[in-house]
């Protein structure tokens, strides 16, 4: 799994980021606003649901019938489409400009995911890396959901 990330980190990241940073350049003040504040609420719900993991595990307490944290991040989530729908010319363009790379990242997890995947089956386990880890290159709602870089 290590060679996963360390891929997606060095190769994908870098390039979504700049991208996602030339859109921000296209973005009026108060949906920027929005979406610091969404970022907020995210962050908080994240660190929300670690502290609540970290005494589930402890005390043996998981409580299956809580609503998830997926469940509860796609409601912070949900505006972004208003504004995914606002810029989509914009946001079109900054996900065909990653076109070609996209196709050889494709071809890179899964080279990789197969690699994972003959070992963690030789071990008795089915986890491996997801092409869903390239949503934010072809999605607009969760391109324009990820954070600007800092500048």
């Amino acid at each position: 799994m290590q060679e996963f990330f360390d891929y997606y980190n060095k190769e994908v990241v870098p390039v979504v980021l700049q991208q996602r940073s030339r859109l921000d350049r296209d973005l009026e003040e108060k949906d920027k606003a929005l979406l610091a504040q969404y970022h907020t609420q995210a962050q908080q719900l994240r660190d929300h649901y670690k502290e609540q993991n970290k005494e589930a595990l402890k005390g043996g307490t998981f409580n299956a019938a809580k609503p998830t944290y997926i469940h509860e991040l796609m409601k912070i989530n949900c505006p972004a489409d208003s504004l995914a729908k606002k810029y989509a010319p914009v946001i079109q363009l900054r996900l065909h400009e990653m076109d070609s790379q996209r196709a050889i990242w494709e071809r890179d997890i899964q080279a990789i995911k197969l690699k994972i995947e003959a070992h963690a089956s030789s071990l008795g386990s089915t986890y491996q890396p997801s092409l869903m880890a390239l949503m934010c290159t072809s999605d607009p709602a969760t391109f324009i959901l990820l954070p600007a870089p800092i500048k």
